[in-house]
């Protein structure tokens, strides 16, 4: 079902009754729409026959003109969305009530909206205690035990495991560095440190763009270490010295990032969140691709494991 905002149908103007009564011409449009970003008709859907385009920096802001009946466009801002930024797209309205309206989100929505991008800070957090503590151990805990005990189909997956880790945060890695100058988050704050939890850079016309752009890529880089060599460690003590803890705490790290993930796909539609073009479809991929594999193969290492 389409997805319409509430009109004043009498007046044809926005609940706050800043129109006039008859139907306003264009010039008045296009005032209203950039003076009042979050009114109607600066933010409607399919509906409303005066919404059209409005550019916020590069972003058009999620406007959409009436003849995009599809809701899953609507909702992306794509005329043609990739594959996986549909399923995303049905994921988002599974989770908020079978509808794809960003204004209006459901609590599971809104809880995602706040918690993701905090799990996901967790989830660096402990990555950084495991490799800093574990090096400073003794005898260090870092590197202590190779993905190996003479078991081929068990080695074979501790290996693959670790290298979906470390895949996947890559992929994250590059999705927040590249392509975010095609979109920018209009809702979102580009101010330090900010930029390094958001998917918003400053503008290209900073005097310090560049060393913000090295910065973020330094920062993105690091975490892709923490992983790689966490995700080790974790793994060498779970499989090889068969400790419990470290089950456990895998299995921490997996709820951090699924819950993250879902956190991304809450913001793959709306101007709060993601860059559309490859800086989203590259993220939607991680969440709907790497991250349940990484949970699925971890859990199975659990289990392979054998320390119960």
């Amino acid at each position: 079902m389409p997805i319409k905002f509430v009109l004043n149908v009498a007046t044809n103007s926005p609940p706050g009754g800043h129109l006039a009564a008859a139907p306003p011409d264009e010039p008045q449009l296009d005032a209203y729409r950039l003076n009042n970003p979050g009114n109607c008709y600066g933010a409607a859907t399919v509906g409303n026959p005066y919404a059209r385009p409005v550019h916020w920096g590069s972003d058009p802001a999620y406007v959409y003109s009436e003849r995009n009946e599809n809701p899953v466009c609507g909702f992306l801002g794509e005329e043609r969305p990739s594959f996986f930024e549909t399923r995303a797209a049905f994921l988002y309205a599974l989770m908020n009530w079978k509808s794809y309206q960003w204004s209006r989100s459901s609590f599971a929505i809104s809880l995602l909206l706040v918690v993701g991008p905090g799990f996901r800070f967790a989830a660096f957090v402990t990555y950084a205690v495991v490799v800093i503590v574990g090096a400073w151990t003794s005898p260090p805990l870092l590197d202590q035990f190779s993905l190996t005990r003479g078991d081929g189909l068990g080695d074979f997956l501790v290996r693959f495991t670790w290298a979906l880790w470390t895949i996947s945060a890559l992929v994250f890695a590059i999705s927040r560095c590249c392509y975010r100058n095609d979109g920018f988050p209009w809702k979102q704050s580009a101010c330090f440190p900010n930029y390094l939890i958001n998917d918003k850079l400053p503008d290209t016309r900073e005097p310090d763009y560049d060393q913000i752009v090295w910065f973020l890529w330094s920062w993105s880089m690091l975490g892709v270490l923490f992983v790689f060599l966490a995700v080790y460690t974790i793994l060498g003590q779970l499989y090889v010295a068969r400790n419990l803890w470290f089950g456990i705490l895998l299995v921490v790290l997996c709820a951090y990032e699924f819950i993250a993930a879902l956190g991304d796909v809450a913001r793959c539609g709306s101007p709060f969140g993601i860059p559309r073009g490859w800086a989203r479809w590259l993220r939607v991929v991680r969440a709907l691709v790497f991250v349940p594999a990484v949970c699925i193969f971890s859990v199975w290492v659990v289990f392979v494991s054998g320390p119960f």
